[in-house]
């Protein structure tokens, strides 16, 4: 039997070649649940030469896997969505522990990981197939390294490993050094379902060691294409390095999602979106609105209704009370989110909404919150929203809120973003749906067919007839 790593005592160990990895350092992984941050566990830290070991074994397992029948990955997937529904109960429950997820909130990161990875299995036949053969090579050996996927451990781990597993590449996943288990699970699940040695490998590391880790193993031969999920800041780096090393990079990077509301929304509705689209994980989503942008005709009777609805929600530290929202992850988030704060405070925003519009120069109106925080800012006309959504730097997500739906549609297909949800909220990601941004929230698509086609490579074969060379005036 497999060792266990739910159920397994000390150190969380790194993973390679099927097997625990324990390396010469740990480090300890912080309660978010508990005020006085107190130690939750260990994990065994990788350093660079360390990292070099898990390269080397996805390098050694990549002929065998990419000759493996599109069949037999399958078969490996629809055991993992059997195993990740068997042990729920345990992965949701690892989840509150490490990060500061409410119930709802471990269920949701569990139930799109699901939904993805079988998703995956069922259209791994299509994705690699076209009228030319082959339509895509796999076969690399790809390094993921999230920055932050603490906010939905169990989700953001597996959507970026399951499209390279499932497209022929083997993949070398850094953890992040927040959650370590709720991503390790995901190793467990697939070595339970048959996935061969080295397909597969997992290294820890901690926060001081993780530049100089990523940099190595970016910069290995054998690594030939990267895959990041975190903030825009961090993915500027891996991007420079990956130009660096002349490696392709697919990104999720933050967002600062718009909901607008147009002056014949339901207003009802358009507060219930906002709610979702903004409390849901206390706004720590890549995905949550930072900005409602609303008719002046309608923004009065709008900032009542919100104002009513959001005097109702409670929120709670502990990781099993009923409130709707908790804490955030750690103190250096809440310091940042209040200090965003205070800056619209003093640039004319009003906790309590006035008469005035808080300053379009503020930068919470301008940057990621990643937190329990709106700006709400009175518009006249659409082209205003347009403008004020597309001067952002970022392009991940928005929403349109109107009964004109055809007006709604010319509005999105005008917005730089590339999710736009009309009369629904912000915060959505679909299996069967390309999920990804532009503009600093990244580039590349994760998620379905699309998902599939970003780890594969264009290859041209071509055979001709012996017979005349052209010339070509040689």
């Amino acid at each position: 039997m497999p060792v266990d790593v739910l159920n397994t005592s000390g150190p969380v160990p790194s993973f390679i070649n099927n097997a625990p990895f324990i390396t010469r350092s740990t480090f300890t992984v912080l309660n978010p649940n508990d005020e006085e941050r107190k130690p939750l566990h260990d994990a065994y830290g990788v350093d660079p030469d360390e990292a070099i070991r898990a390269v080397e074994a996805a390098h050694a397992a990549l002929p065998g896997w990419r000759e493996t029948p599109i069949k037999a990955r399958r078969e490996i997937f629809f055991k993992v969505v059997r195993a990740i529904k068997e042990r729920r109960s345990e992965i949701v429950a690892w989840i509150i522990k490490e990060t500061t997820s409410t119930v709802p909130m471990a269920e949701f990161d569990v139930q799109l990981a699901l939904e993805n990875i079988e998703e995956l299995g069922a259209v791994i036949s299509t994705a690699l197939k076209s009228e030319i053969d082959p339509p895509g090579e796999p076969g690399r050996v790809t390094y993921i390294t999230p920055s932050s996927p603490w906010n939905a451990p169990f989700i953001l781990a597996l959507r970026a490993v399951a499209s390279p597993i499932v497209a022929g590449n083997t993949v070398v996943l850094k953890t992040s050094e927040m959650s370590p288990l709720s991503n390790m699970i995901i190793a467990q699940l697939f070595l339970e379902a048959g996935l061969p040695p080295g397909v597969l490998n997992v290294i820890h590391t901690s926060a001081e060691n993780a530049p100089k880790v990523t940099e190595t193993v970016i910069a290995h031969p054998a690594v030939r294409k990267v895959n990041f999920t975190g903030s825009t800041r961090v993915g500027s780096i891996i991007g420079t390095l990956c130009g660096k090393y002349i490696k392709p990079v697919t990104m999720e990077l933050g967002g600062a999602a718009a909901l607008i509301v147009l002056e014949d929304a339901d207003l009802e509705h358009a507060v219930k979106s906002t709610l979702l689209g903004k409390f849901f994980h206390s706004g720590q989503i890549c995905m949550s609105t930072n900005n409602i942008l609303v008719h002046e005709s309608v923004a009065d009777e709008y900032i009542t209704i919100l104002t009513r609805e959001t005097s109702q929600l409670q929120a709670s530290h502990q990781p099993n009370s009923d409130k709707r929202i908790r804490g955030l992850f750690t103190p250096a988030s809440a310091k940042r989110v209040n200090g965003l704060v205070r800056d619209a405070l003093s640039k004319g925003a009003k906790i309590v909404v006035g008469d005035e519009n808080p300053s379009r120069k503020t930068d919470i109106s301008r940057h990621e919150i990643f937190g329990p925080a709106l700006a709400i800012t009175r518009i006249k006309t659409e082209d205003e929203a347009i403008a004020f959504v597309n001067r952002s730097g970022y392009g991940l997500s928005g929403a349109i809120h109107s009964r004109d739906i055809g007006r709604a549609l010319r509005i999105a297909r005008r917005i730089e973003a590339s999710l736009v949800h009309i009369n629904s909220f912000t915060v959505q990601d679909h299996a069967t749906i390309p999920h990804g941004g532009m503009k600093n929230s990244g580039f590349g698509r994760f998620n379905g067919f699309e998902g599939v086609r970003e780890f594969t490579q264009i290859k041209v074969i071509s055979v001709t007839d012996i017979g005349p060379i052209p010339r070509l005036g040689l």
